[in-house]
């Protein structure tokens, strides 16, 4: 698959950005699907990503079918290749926090505790040290 990469990437930044929830997954799911065509990933392999999708649990089922339906919306109505992925451009590069409870919400939100507990960084110290830097 030429396209992994620009895959993949568009699937972690839509994992970040637009998470496919229940109330909004018809219109994530086109947002993402669009993002596929524009970065030209064909559209049987965004089908095949897309598959991931299907939830039948509970009273309002995403279908493949209806995950097929907006796919195909899409790709009828984007346009196909007129983006270049290129990761350093695309990557999501959060804003770095100003004060010590904006580090711990961006440490939470971005998932990074698994880093700050391999550093053995002690976030009490770090509190410190960065409330005697305000």
């Amino acid at each position: 698959m030429e396209h992994r990469e620009a895959l993949e990437g568009l699937l972690k930044r839509a994992h970040n950005r637009l998470p496919i929830v229940r109330g909004s997954r018809n219109t994530d799911l086109y947002k993402l699907a669009a993002d596929f065509n524009n970065y030209g990933i064909p559209k049987e392999e965004a089908l095949n990503a897309c598959a991931r999708f299907v939830d039948l649990s509970g009273p309002d089922p995403f279908t493949a079918e209806e995950i097929r339906a907006t796919v195909e919306s899409a790709y009828k109505r984007t346009a196909h290749g007129t983006k270049q992925w290129t990761p350093a451009r695309c990557a999501h590069r959060p804003t770095p926090p100003v004060s010590v409870d904006r580090a711990q919400a961006f440490v939470n939100r971005h998932r990074l505790q698994h880093l700050v507990d391999a550093l053995d960084l002690d976030m009490d110290r770090a509190r410190v040290t960065l409330l005697k830097a305000e």
